[in-house]
């Protein structure tokens, strides 16, 4: 697959001196409830969140007693009538009444060299001595620390799966310049891999890469150059880049009520700024320019946006 057409997704910001992620909050944590159920609490889109591994969540919402915090539900920011209260002198929280205790996991911070950037990276496993699989997380396009956001890398572990996560590079506590770039961001996590393996040393049992969105491009490329045991793709698409991207463009023209003929026009823009992408940005702009121009001024075209196609306009 030419996945090096994507190389218009660098958006290359630059990434310096990255700052360590912010201190973790004290509620953050993987919990076990009573009846035996897994509650992970962590921060998500500049709110604190819950997650029970069913996938079921709410936002946290301070109350005016300390330490004590309702939910709404998913991010409809309706209340959900859950409450929850957290001790975090001893670790423990309680969920709706229900005591939980907080889940303790062998964690290895480090940083690895991947090329000429610093990556910062975790491993984060089950307690014991035993081998385990692991899992070498691979995230989407978000610029934010993998590190300071992921859920995952508590809830695996609640469940008997360790976890090497780590900031891809221009992100969180990792050098370098942000990017989309599916070959840069495949050696990274072969990187990783070698960090992983590294670090769990007798430990590591199975081991493979979970890829997450754009991640789900990435891991398998990842995957075909390294010996791993399984690849894992987390709401990802079986289709090419290209294939999202008008499949994303006709999605929000039907939802913004343009017509089929309108989706059409509007996918003679798409098929043009394709022919660029695959000539590696070498010919086709003038092609791109005149499509462009002639529907410029269509009250659909405000509508055209894609995965990547409005960058290019």
């Amino acid at each position: 697959m030419r996945v090096y057409v994507l190389a218009l997704l660098l958006l290359a910001c630059p990434a310096l001196a990255a700052p360590l992620p912010a201190p973790e909050d004290c509620r953050t944590g993987a919990y076990r409830l009573a009846d035996g159920a897994i509650l992970d609490v962590g921060p998500s889109e500049g709110a604190m969140r819950w997650r029970r591994s069913d996938g079921v969540t709410g936002a946290i919402v301070p109350t005016r007693k300390d330490g004590v915090f309702t939910s709404t539900l998913g991010w409809t920011g309706r209340p959900d009538a859950h409450v929850l209260s957290f001790d975090c002198a001893h670790g423990d929280m309680r969920f709706d009444g229900q005591p939980a205790t907080r889940i303790r996991f062998d964690v290895t911070q480090t940083t690895f060299l991947d090329a000429d950037v610093r990556l910062a990276g975790r491993l984060v496993l089950p307690r014991g001595g035993d081998a385990v699989p692991i899992a070498i997380l691979v995230t989407g396009s978000e610029e934010t620390s993998a590190l300071a956001t992921s859920p995952l890398q508590r809830l695996l572990p609640a469940m008997g799966v360790g976890v090497f996560i780590y900031d891809k590079q221009g992100t969180g506590a990792s050098t370098g310049r942000y990017t989309q770039d599916f070959e840069v961001l495949a050696r990274g996590a072969l990187s990783g891999l070698a960090e992983a393996r590294r670090l769990a040393g007798r430990r590591t049992g199975r081991i493979g890469f979970v890829g997450l969105s754009l991640g789900g491009w990435v891991a398998p490329m990842a995957a075909a150059r390294s010996k791993v045991d399984y690849v894992v793709i987390g709401y990802g698409l079986a289709v090419s880049p290209l294939a999202q991207n008008r499949a994303k463009l006709v999605l929000e023209m039907q939802l913004a009520g343009d017509s089929r003929a309108d989706i059409q026009k509007a996918l003679e823009v798409a098929d043009a700024a394709d022919a660029v992408m695959l000539s590696g940005f070498t010919r086709g702009f003038e092609r791109f320019d005149a499509v462009r121009g002639k529907y410029r001024a269509k009250p659909w075209y405000k509508h055209v946006h894609g995965n990547f196609l409005y960058l290019m306009l």
